[in-house]
């Protein structure tokens, strides 16, 4: 383990980055349940994936996992737009 990850692992305590990785996969899995059965509320899946992209780039940030946090900006990037579109 590095020295910056040990580092992360100090400044931020375990059961809240569990708890941020927990909430970040349970609302990608939901809104691609959502938007996979193109129910009259498939569009909340953008809202759901909105959630839990914040919550990845909480996540990526205690734990200071870059790559990560770069990806979830680009997913952000989409979810806004799918939100903006179904709003058209």
């Amino acid at each position: 383990m590095t020295q910056d990850a040990r580092a992360a692992d100090e400044q931020a305590p375990r059961w809240r980055t569990v708890a941020l990785e927990a909430v970040a996969a349970a609302c990608g899995l939901f809104g691609s349940l959502l938007l996979a059965v193109k129910g009259d509320h498939a569009s909340w899946g953008w809202v759901a994936f909105l959630a839990s992209n914040v919550a990845w780039i909480a996540f990526a940030s205690a734990r200071r996992h870059w790559f990560l946090l770069l990806q979830q900006l680009g997913f952000t990037a989409t979810s806004v737009l799918g939100i903006w579109r179904w709003h058209l």
